[in-house]
């Protein structure tokens, strides 16, 4: 089939052309297709405002490619950069657009048409060839990723999960550990939940190191593969998106193929909790008790509570493996939707590791929001039979509840928590983010990774 060829011009309100301002606001598209064979179709895309806002330009790169999808053929956006644009404004909205044309359609019938959308550049806007190439090794990143996190529970479990890192990973210097059976000892959280599960659980930890005297960074990930809440049965007419419960840990591992493909000086490892939270013969009932490697004891008040658990352990792991710095992903809790909605990520954590997300994700095109992590909250999760108790039953902030329970885990390390219950997915596409997996926190665990590698 021939492959349909649309000229991409980026317009900011300030440009100078013969479409009404109103056309050039950011989010907006507008076709204009050829009228003869000799004619070119074009595909404004608005910029709004020329303030400086990458995540702007990005967006607009998602439009584009969303808009080119709504054509049904196989189309290629030829990049025609404004004028004054600089790498930086090329890498932008190159990312955009891929993010913005990519599709999970794996699971599509036989009648399903498959159209490609690709991107290239101007003959004149050569120059920017190499803010191309790193744009395609970010998008590449965060759609494994997101693969990963749209991909069916009969077919995504722990076992698998960890065949497609070392398949992924492969060709670059990051190795990838299994933990499993007797080796799961010390992750009692981990083995406590899998007990309902029809398949084995495991950890894995992803090791990047091509800088031995950086500091270590730990990226941590909650990799529910499918979460029906245990014995505090889940309840609702589709509970497919439960798939999507290890949203964390493809987090993590999108981070570390992209800190390798961009060849980051670094010293970083990944550590994921990976199993099923099912209600099956011998699950872990409420009112158990947890026993975890740094001898803190965990009631077991709501097994839907379970994610905590995994994180528990995998930021104990990260702790005895001399981790300086620790930032974990996760959807967690969902009063972390009702606080901040679907495009929102809540951080909390340590000041200084808050800090450096918070003006990181400016940066990479994510958005978070800090936190206040309230110590004097932290009473309501003690235990009358130990330590602690894993959830709590009155109504309050659930997700500060839940980043104390993790903070306590978090020993001798400096640390953050993402909590990207709303922002790993989305029903509503909208820019570069087409209906399911987002790949939230990829780019912002590298970007963390590789800052604190050089400040840290």
């Amino acid at each position: 089939m021939r492959m349909k060829n649309v000229k991409l011009l980026p317009l900011y309100e300030d440009t100078a052309c013969a479409l009404p301002v109103t056309e050039r606001a950011a989010g907006k598209t507008t076709l204009f297709p050829a009228r003869t064979p000799e004619e070119e179709t074009v595909l404004a895309v608005g910029l709004g405002a020329r303030d400086g806002n990458r995540d702007a330009v990005r967006l607009a790169g998602g439009n584009a490619a969303r808009l080119l999808r709504t054509l049904e053929e196989d189309c290629e956006g030829v990049l025609k950069a404004p004028a004054g644009a600089d790498k930086e404004w090329a890498e932008d909205f190159c990312e955009g657009f891929l993010l913005g044309a990519y599709r999970f359609d794996r699971w599509r019938g036989e009648s399903f048409v498959r159209h490609e959308v690709t991107l290239s550049l101007a003959a004149e806007d050569a120059g920017y060839a190499a803010a191309f190439e790193r744009a395609k090794v970010t998008a590449g990143s965060v759609c494994f990723a997101r693969d990963l996190v749209n991909e069916t529970p009969g077919t995504l479990y722990a076992q698998t999960m960890i065949d497609r890192l070392r398949v992924r990973l492969g060709d670059t210097p990051v190795t990838v550990e299994q933990i499993s059976g007797d080796g799961l000892r010390d992750f009692a959280g981990l083995r406590a939940v899998s007990r309902g599960g029809h398949h084995e659980p495991a950890a894995a930890v992803l090791r990047y190191c091509t800088d031995e005297n950086a500091p270590l960074v730990a990226l941590i990930g909650k990799g529910i593969t499918f979460d029906m809440g245990g014995m505090n049965l889940k309840s609702g007419r589709d509970l497919s998106g439960m798939r999507m419960d290890m949203g964390g840990a493809g987090a993590v591992a999108g981070a570390m193929d992209l800190l390798a493909r961009r060849g980051v000086k670094a010293n970083v490892i990944g550590v994921i909790a990976l199993t099923e939270n099912l209600p099956g013969e011998g699950a872990t009932l409420p009112g158990e008790v947890v026993l975890f490697a740094d001898g803190t004891t965990v009631q077991i008040s709501n097994t839907d509570a379970e994610g905590r658990l995994l994180l528990a352990d995998c930021l104990l792991y990260a702790s005895r493996a001399g981790a300086r710095w620790a930032v974990d992903a996760a959807t967690l809790t969902g009063n972390m939707v009702q606080a901040l909605g679907k495009k929102v990520t809540g951080v909390f954590g340590e000041d200084e590791a808050v800090s450096a997300l918070t003006r990181l994700a400016k940066e990479c095109g994510e958005t978070v929001w800090p936190m206040p992590m309230v110590e004097e909250y932290a009473d309501v999760l003690k235990s009358d039979y130990a330590d602690m108790k894993n959830s709590v039953a009155e109504p309050g902030p659930g997700a500060i509840y839940a980043a104390l329970f993790l903070h306590h885990f978090a020993k001798g390390m400096e640390w953050a928590h993402l909590d990207i219950a709303g922002t790993a997915d989305t029903h509503k596409p909208w820019s570069c983010y087409p209906a399911g997996a987002t790949g939230a926190g990829v780019r912002l665990m590298a970007a963390f990774a590789a800052d604190r590698a050089m400040n840290g």
